[in-house]
């Protein structure tokens, strides 16, 4: 019977020494005593959530291609996350004003309703 021969590992000990160069910083700039000292307020976003969604192919493409002719203009989208959460507030803002009585939505916590849609009367 053949014996199948052992791989050989190297072993821990490395016979490369590291190379070591001195890295330049540059100065330190201390601040100037006559700069006045202003106190930044921590601006506070709002928390965001990933949602996953599922559209068409073609309407993908078409919200694609609007981010991309609108990006360089004023108004336009600089990103697809962005004209997504404009048309949700967008169509959120309608149906306040249809069935909420033009009041805002309260927000719900936890999960949403899984499972078949429920049937309109």
């Amino acid at each position: 019977m053949i014996k199948k021969p052992q791989s050989q590992r190297p072993g821990a000990v490395s016979t490369l020494a590291p190379n070591v160069e001195a890295i330049n910083v540059g100065s330190v700039r201390t601040p100037a005593a006559e700069a006045p000292q202003v106190e930044v307020s921590p601006v506070k976003l709002p928390a965001k959530k990933p949602v996953t969604v599922r559209l068409d192919t073609e309407l993908i493409g078409q919200a694609h291609a609007a981010v991309l002719a609108t990006q360089a203009r004023a108004g336009g989208y600089d990103s697809f996350n962005a004209l997504v959460a404009a048309a949700v507030a967008t169509e959120v803002a309608k149906a306040s004003e249809l069935f909420n009585d033009g009041e805002p939505f309260p927000a719900i916590e936890g999960n949403f309703r899984r499972g078949r849609p429920l049937q309109g009367n």
